[in-house]
């Protein structure tokens, strides 16, 4: 019995100790990531928790975060802040958790894919968003880089939430 207890005790201090080395790998790869988009890892998570309030983990703050900045999707305060408006909101909507729907907002755009976007009952034309956005900075919708296609989802996706109340979160 007590060869048992102590294996398992390892086996659980062993777990703890990767899971601890897997949250300090991430809040790396995320403090580096936020000061190479000329920011800090605290604001960006202050703009999301602020709008969420506290239904994303600490780890899945981090973790969209990232994936917003490697995707291009987001890289100011402002920019994470409307993230997080769109995925209230349309968490709330289409009752489903928090996390997804963050998850489903960064994914869209960064993959350019609207489609991804009507999973959580946003419908947008991508070609007539992407030419309205064009006209804006002087351009064709065919000249528009995919930063720029993701700017004009984003922009796209700020009209849905310009209503947004925080106080009825």
């Amino acid at each position: 019995a007590f060869a048992a207890t102590a294996n398992e005790l390892i086996q659980v201090t062993s777990a703890a100790s990767q899971a601890g080395a897997s949250l300090e790998r991430l809040r790396t790869s995320y403090e580096d990531l936020a000061t190479q988009n000329g920011t800090s890892g605290n604001a960006i998570f202050l703009s999301i928790d602020k709008i969420t309030q506290g239904t994303l983990s600490q780890s899945q703050i981090m973790e969209q975060a990232n994936a917003a900045m490697l995707l291009g999707v987001a890289n100011t305060g402002k920019e994470f802040e409307t993230l997080a408006k769109i995925a209230v909101d349309r968490g709330r909507a289409m009752g489903i958790g928090m996390e997804y729907a963050f998850e489903s907002i960064v994914k869209g755009v960064g993959r350019l894919s609207p489609l991804i976007l009507d999973n959580l009952g946003i419908v947008i034309d991508a070609d007539t968003t992407y030419a309205e956005y064009a006209k804006t900075i002087g351009k064709t919708a065919d000249q528009l880089t995919d930063l720029e296609k993701r700017q004009a989802l984003i922009s796209r996706l700020e009209v849905e939430v310009a209503d947004f109340d925080l106080n009825s979160v």
